[in-house]
């Protein structure tokens, strides 16, 4: 509970700009004050912050919130390894910013990021940048966009004229190493406010790179809906990631101003690292209320996942009002319908929409209760033994086996493999499908792990986990006219005064396996081109195979109101590959650490798979994450659719990463 815990807070709201060029706002310090004293209602008091010694690393939360303009010019000379968007670095403007001798600049959104990294590294990750303001001056007051007219009265916060241009040694102390050393965190540090590295904090920003963060009223807009939000819902039953569910910018504004999310920690509590996170098997759903004259009314949800993550019809799911783990639910609903990105599910019992509590609610939540997908066989040296373990009812509370299980008659038909040695069980993949290409040498084998054969509901555990782990890589699916649409090349990355680099080398060979000997010291990054004509969101998973663990590398922002999940503002959910567009991980323009590899004890090699999943439309694959059920490994590291009849579509590729010694 976050009143339980320490908040710190760094809260800046600026009206006055002493350079009389820039226009002044009328509303940041009140947004400022009205989000300083929404803290104070959650926290007793609010301390100083980076340098403070009660702030003990990850057991403090902290926020920084700024309310101002925000403005963008042209990347400096010497900034070659500081990939940006257009060319432009993105920066916030102090009260005083234009002014002085010498001139006094913006802070860039390098200089901010690598604070934030290094804050992160002495006090844990549970930082929040929550930032109204916008950077992009790609848009005039004057322009249209989707053919409306900025509302009148509106004043968008940023400095789009006389801006002072950035010298290139502008803050090099802080994002270049001290003293000509070099740091650890210039490998970390990428391009833009959305760029800045995702491990380190969750960012809140009040729009897209290309759209502008407006106050109307004397009152920003992102922050008026932030606070609603915040106000209206417990922070106990509230995460980053639900927040955006239900944050909501007026009607007028959206299409100027759509409030985006982004960090690996959005599924924890608001400001909160302490309390559990948010469950990733619990997916978003929307209730549809469908009215026909001369017809019943019917009720239905809309499931934010499809095809595309596995979703298929029959498959039933439990309905609750809340993310986070162990949520009971209200009803069970069936999957009627699968589009590419989501499906309709009927509820059995719609009366638990009379229960006053759930009055006017539109946001639910899904978790798969029985998959009607695709069979997953497992096969056992002690059969009866096995078939023992598969109809087995666990306490309530325990997590029990969804997918479709069945049991093989041998090895060569099996997914999976249970071998058993007097009371313990060992584990091995089967033969049926070949999750690793076939000319790699891997041992079938998942070294290390025997578990205790009366121990069945881990072994439960162990089988559906191995069957998630297996339909989700098994699934593919292709553009509709079958062809490529990215272009994929993965390089061992190289640091040089202060630069990071990629090597010449590709390291991608035939059949997209990529052969490395394993070097602590070893960093990598991934490097995409789209080769199509259309803008592509892209996402990068880790299939582990003998962990079982599914790990996100790289998704797409999440944005508010639902905007990423099919609303009317999903448009203005900012692309991360437009045609003919880059994009890199581990350096760059990302956002991402670097990649690295580690053998286990008594390992000579391991393969890692990386999946990307490829979609003309912003989804969220949190679903489809999950943690080895192995103990001692949860901290190692479709068909062609017809095009005459799909709007949206999606696409995989997988590069398969063999390490050795």
């Amino acid at each position: 509970m976050v009143a339980e815990n320490r908040v710190h807070a760094l809260i800046i709201g600026i009206n006055d700009y002493k350079n009389s060029e820039f226009g002044n706002l009328t509303g940041a310090v009140n947004d400022a004050k009205s989000f300083r004293a929404y803290l104070r209602r959650i926290i007793a008091s609010l301390q100083a912050l980076q340098d403070d010694a009660a702030i003990v690393k990850d057991e403090a939360a902290i926020i920084i919130y700024y309310a101002g303009h925000g403005a963008s010019g042209a990347k400096p000379d010497g900034w070659d390894e500081w990939e940006s968007s257009g060319g432009n670095v993105e920066m916030l403007c102090p009260t005083d910013i234009g002014t002085g001798t010498p001139t006094i600049e913006g802070i860039t959104d390098r200089t901010i990021g690598a604070l934030l990294v290094q804050l992160a590294e002495k006090k844990g990750d549970n930082i929040t940048l929550i930032l109204d303001c916008c950077c992009s001056s790609g848009m005039t007051r004057a322009a249209k966009l989707g053919g409306e007219e900025q509302p009148k009265g509106a004043v968008a916060r940023i400095i789009e004229r006389g801006v002072p241009p950035i010298s290139g040694t502008v803050d090099a102390d802080i994002w270049g190493g001290r003293g000509g050393r070099e740091t650890r965190t210039v490998a970390k540090i990428t391009h833009g406010f959305s760029g800045t590295a995702r491990e380190s904090h969750v960012l809140l920003a009040a729009c897209n790179s290309r759209q502008q963060a407006f106050e109307y009223h004397g009152q920003g807009l992102f922050t008026a809906a932030l606070l609603e939000v915040l106000s209206n819902h417990g922070l106990n039953n509230l995460t980053y990631a639900s927040l955006m569910h239900r944050m909501r910018v007026p009607s007028g504004f959206s299409h100027w101003q759509t409030p985006h999310c982004e960090g690996k920690n959005i599924r924890r509590c608001v400001f909160d690292s302490w309390a559990k996170e948010a469950d990733s098997a619990y997916v978003l759903t929307r209730l549809e209320t469908i009215r026909k004259e001369g017809s019943p009314t019917v009720l239905n949800f809309k499931l934010q996942n499809g095809a595309f993550h596995g979703v298929t019809v029959g498959s039933t799911y439990d309905i609750t009002d809340s993310d986070l783990p162990k949520s009971p639910p209200v009803c069970t609903a069936t999957v009627a319908n699968v589009f590419p990105l989501k499906s309709i599910v009927v509820p059995d019992n719609p009366a638990f929409l009379n229960d006053p509590q759930h009055a006017g609610r539109t946001v639910w939540y899904a978790r798969v209760k029985q998959s009607a997908g695709m069979q997953f066989n497992v096969f056992s040296n002690d059969l009866d033994w096995l078939a023992s373990v598969l109809s087995a009812e666990l306490p309530e509370g325990q997590e029990r086996i969804a997918k479709r299980v069945g049991i093989a008659k041998d090895e060569a038909t099996a997914d999976f493999v249970l071998n058993v040695s007097g009371d313990e069980v060992s584990f091995a993949r089967g033969l049926r499908n070949s999750i690793v290409p076939t000319d790699v040498s891997f041992p079938r084998e998942i070294p290390g792990e025997v578990i205790l054969k009366k121990d069945t509901g881990h072994i439960q555990r162990i089988i559906n986990s191995f069957a998630r782990f297996t339909s989700h890589l098994m699934r593919t699916a292709a553009p509709p006219d079958g062809k490529e649409v990215i272009n994929v090349s993965m390089k061992s990355l190289e640091r040089k005064n202060f630069k990071v680099t990629p090597g010449e080398e590709e390291l991608i060979g035939p059949g997209n396996i990529v052969n490395i000997n394993v070097d602590r010291r070893g960093r990598y990054g991934l490097m995409f081109e789209n080769i199509s004509n259309t803008k592509l969101y892209l996402y990068v998973l880790d299939f582990e195979p003998n962990s079982g663990s599914i790990s996100v590398w790289y998704e797409s922002k999440i944005a508010a109101g639902n905007a990423a999940y099919g609303q009317a503002a999903e448009k203005y959910v900012e692309e991360e590959l437009p045609p003919g567009g880059f994009l890199s991980l581990g350096f760059g323009n990302g956002g991402v650490h670097p990649y690295s590899f580690a053998l286990g004890p008594g390992q000579d090699v391991d393969v890692s798979l990386f999946k990307i999943f490829i979609s003309t439309k912003p989804t969220n694959v949190q679903s489809m994450v999950q943690d080895s059920p192995f103990v001692s490994k949860r901290d190692a590291r479709g068909a062609p659719i017809t095009p005459s009849k799909v709007e949206h579509w999606w696409a995989t590729k997988i590069v398969t990463v063999v390490q050795r010694k």
